[in-house]
Parts: structure tokens; sequence; C-alpha cells
């Protein structure tokens, strides 16, 4: 009985993750697009270009990567203030073969941006005693918002 229920639950997780983008982005962003073109290869250090406002949502984001993350211009990550996005957690997500680029209008969407690359990244890059020579991540674009005017509990 237990095997048929967890062949059930199984088929039914496959189900839901095939009608959702095929990326599994929890939650899901309100636009996800991939582009073609070969993945964007991290090695080393990973670089991020961003304005001092927003290096502690930068650390905080990328606090459970396991790579060394080093602040500096002309990163592997360059993080833009775009004023014209319509919620302050809102943010632009772009994975281009020559880099990642965040557009957000806080550091909260800084954040949130983090949290889906992250998402995206194979779940390898998470484990700090692992070597590797470089981690492949998807490209991209992605556009996300809060769907609601106040956060919703249950």
């Amino acid at each position: 009985m237990k095997k048929l229920f967890l062949l059930g639950a199984m088929a039914l997780s496959w189900g839901v993750h095939a009608q959702g983008d095929e990326l599994g982005f929890i939650p899901k962003p309100m636009q996800v697009q991939r582009v073609e073109g070969k993945a964007l290869k991290l090695s080393g250090a990973l670089t991020v270009s961003v304005d001092v406002k927003h290096q502690a949502a930068v650390k905080a984001g990328l606090e459970r990567l396991g790579m060394p993350v080093r602040f500096e211009k002309g990163g592997d990550i360059k993080v833009l203030d775009d004023t014209s996005l319509p919620h302050r957690e809102a943010y632009r997500l772009e994975v281009k073969p020559e880099g990642i680029v965040i557009k957000a209008k806080s550091s909260a969407g800084v954040y949130y941006a983090l949290q889906t690359l992250l998402q995206a990244m194979p779940v390898e890059v998470f484990d700090a005693s692992l070597e590797r020579e470089a981690v492949e991540v998807p490209l991209i674009e992605v556009q996300d918002a809060p769907r609601f005017g106040w956060p919703v509990s249950c």
C-alpha cells in the first residue's frame, strides 16, 4: 500500500512540474523565457558589480552558494537600479552568454532575483566540498513582482 501511495505521489508531482515552467521555479515568476544558446559558464570566484547600498542583499542572497563571492567592477553579475519597475520587490533577471544582469527597484528585488538565479543553477553548486571546473547556468530572462499588495498568510 505504501509503495502504491508513493508511486501515485510521484506521478502527480511529475504532472505538476510538467505544467509549470521547465526550470521549476518556486514561486513561479510572472514571466520566464529560455534564451537560445549555450549555458553561461561561471568558474572560480563569482564576481558581482553592485552599488554599496545593495551589497547586504547580495551577501544574503548568495550565502548558500558553495562558491566564493567578490565585489568588483565588471563582475559576472551586474546589479542595476531600475526605478521603472512597478513594485519595490520587482526585478528583471537576464542570464546571457556574456554574464548576468539584475535590474531591481530596491534591495528586496535584488535579493529575490538572486533566489531565482540560485534555483536555475545545478544543485551541486550548494556543496562547497565539491570541486568543479565551472557551473553552467541556463540562458534565461525572468521578470517578477509580487502578485498581491500584502503578504499572503495561511
